[in-house]
């Protein structure tokens, strides 16, 4: 079924205009999203770490709409904040490559 499920994504991706992308480059993706974050939790191991309240008086959630707020992870370090930065960019490209949408 898995199978099955994939080559009809790959036709209906064909015939809409662009080309799906492959299985592998999607293993990829996903190997470098788990590399991506072990280095990101070494970076916070080596460099520290923050609280999350998830509160209005941990600033994570907006005193008047209560909506979640992005966790600035820079105020960690440069290079806590860098690495979050390519985690989130890698969970965007994967998000593109998701047929589940």
């Amino acid at each position: 079924k898995k199978i099955s499920t994939v080559l009809l994504f790959t036709a209906a991706a064909t015939t809409n205009g662009f080309s799906a992308p492959s299985a592998s480059s999607n293993a990829q993706l996903k190997a470098d999203l788990l590399q991506r974050i072990r280095t990101l939790k070494e970076l916070k191991e080596r460099d520290g770490d923050f609280s999350i309240d998830f509160g209005v008086k941990g600033g994570e959630i907006d005193k008047k709409s209560r909506a979640p707020q992005k966790v600035d992870f820079y105020t960690i370090s440069e290079d806590v904040g860098k690495a979050a930065d390519e985690v989130i960019g890698i969970t965007s490209e994967l998000e593109k490559c998701s047929p589940t949408d």
